[in-house]
Order: structure tokens, then sequence, then C-alpha cells
């Protein structure tokens, strides 16, 4: 697939606020999160560029789902084990099942740290 072709579906599947993008940090002193990309004082809208970055791995970046006018094309959910007593493993699973049982379509894909997932459920039009 050529790489715009890429770039357009990645933007059709995680659609979300184009006219501001949040990327990944990490501080010298171990802190990490997500923050708007601000250039001159303005915010950084997404571009074809910013997408291929973000998939060659260059950079990792994030998504702003809900719109201006309180509607999204996706929601997520975050199945993590911060506290060490959890099986995100399992979670998942049981959340796709759920899923596969009400004919709802769900995107898995392991999170950044390795240790848990991300479940997406796509939407065709705003809800």
């Amino acid at each position: 697939m050529a790489n715009q072709n890429k770039i357009e579906l990645f933007k059709q599947l995680f659609r979300g606020r184009r006219d501001i993008v949040p990327r990944y940090w990490e501080s010298k002193t171990g802190k990490s999160g997500y923050s708007s990309i601000i250039r001159n004082n303005e915010h950084v809208p997404l571009t074809d560029n910013l997408v291929l970055q973000h998939l060659r791995g260059q950079c990792i970046l994030g998504v702003y789902p809900l719109l201006a006018d309180n509607t999204c094309y996706f929601i997520a959910a975050d199945l993590d084990n911060h506290t060490g007593n959890l099986n995100p493993l399992r979670d998942v699973k049981e959340y796709y099942e759920v899923c596969r049982i009400n004919n709802c379509d769900c995107v898995l894909l392991r999170s950044k740290s390795g240790d848990g997932y991300h479940a997406y459920v796509l939407f065709e039009n705003q809800v």
C-alpha cells in the first residue's frame, strides 16, 4: 500500500480533531505524557507528514477524539495493570467477546508499554 493510502486509511479510522494534535514526550526526569504540538504560540494541525512520521515510528501521536460539536467517530478503552493485581489480557479478551456478541466490531492494539491494551470501537458516522 502506498504511503498516501496508508495515511488516508489512518486518518479515516482514527478521526478526531484535525486542528490540534498531541504528541508523546518524555522528560529527562522520567516523566512522560502527551501535549499539543505548538509552534510560534499556535497549535499545529494534523498533517499528512505528521501521520507519516507516526506510522514510521519517528514520533508517537495521540488524538483528541471529541469534536467541537461533542460528537466522535470512535471510542477507546485503555486496559492496563497499573496496580499489579489485574489481568489486562483477560480483560481485553472479555471486552472483545462482549463486542462480538453484540455485533460491534472492535480493534485491539497492544499499548506502548507492552503491558496493556487499547480497544477501539470505530463508527461509520459521528455519534
